[in-house]
C-alpha cells in the first residue's frame, strides 16, 4: 500500500485519466460508467423506503440486465457477493416471480469473494449462494464459476485469476477494511 498523500494522483494532484480505448470510456460528468459493446449501467444513487424495497428494485434490474445481455449476446455474467448482505436477494431472485423470468442455462456466476473454507462450510460464500439462489434456478454446473476456497490460497486465487481472464476484459477485486 502506497501511503503517499497524492498516491492515485498524477500532475500535481489531478485524478488520472482512464486509458482511451473505442471499447470502454468512463464519463464521470454523468456517473455513468459505458462498456460500448457490452451494456451501459447508470450508477446513480437511488433511495427506497425500506431493506424489501431495495432487495426487488435490486432484483428487478437484474432480471432486465440479464434478459439484455442474453438477447443480445447470448449469455449473461453474474459476480456473487459473500455476506449475509446479499442473502434476500439471492432468495428474490430464486423467487418464482423473478426465477421464471431469465434463462438461467445462460447465466454464468462468479464470486468476488470467498472465504478459504471447503464449499459445504458453514462460512462459504459458495454455500451460501447455492443454498438461496443455484440450487432454485439451476444452472448448468459449467456456468458455476467458485473460487475453490478449500485449496492453497495462492494457487486458488492465481487459478481464479486465470479464470476469470476468460471472462471479463478488466476484473477488478474489492477490498474490505
Amino acid at each position: 500500500p502506497c501511503s503517499s498523500p497524492s498516491a492515485g494522483f498524477v500532475d500535481g494532484g489531478r485524478p488520472r485519466r482512464p486509458p482511451s480505448t473505442s471499447r470502454r470510456r468512463l464519463d464521470t460528468r454523468v456517473s455513468r460508467l459505458t462498456f460500448a459493446y457490452v451494456t451501459t449501467v447508470d450508477i446513480s444513487p437511488s433511495v427506497y423506503a425500506d431493506r424489501s424495497a431495495l432487495m426487488d428494485a435490486a432484483a428487478t434490474r437484474i432480471v432486465e440486465l440479464a434478459r439484455d445481455a442474453i438477447a443480445r449476446a447470448g449469455r449473461f455474467t453474474l459476480v456473487l457477493a459473500g455476506g449475509s448482505t446479499p442473502r434476500a436477494l439471492y432468495a428474490l431472485l430464486a423467487s418464482e416471480r423473478f426465477a421464471k423470468r431469465v434463462d438461467w442455462s445462460r447465466v454464468h456466476f462468479f464470486w468476488g469473494d470467498e472465504r478459504c473454507v471447503p464449499p459445504d462450510h458453514a462460512e462459504s460464500n459458495y454455500r451460501m449462494a447455492r443454498e438461496t439462489l443455484l440450487d432454485a434456478v439451476k444452472p448448468p454446473p459449467a456456468n458455476v464459476h467458485r473460487m475453490f476456497g478449500e485449496e492453497d490460497p495462492t494457487k486458488a486465487a492465481a487459478d481464479y485469476e486465470a479464470l476469470l481472464h476468460r471472462f471479463f476484459d478488466v476484473p477488478i477485486a474489492g477490498s474490505a477494511p
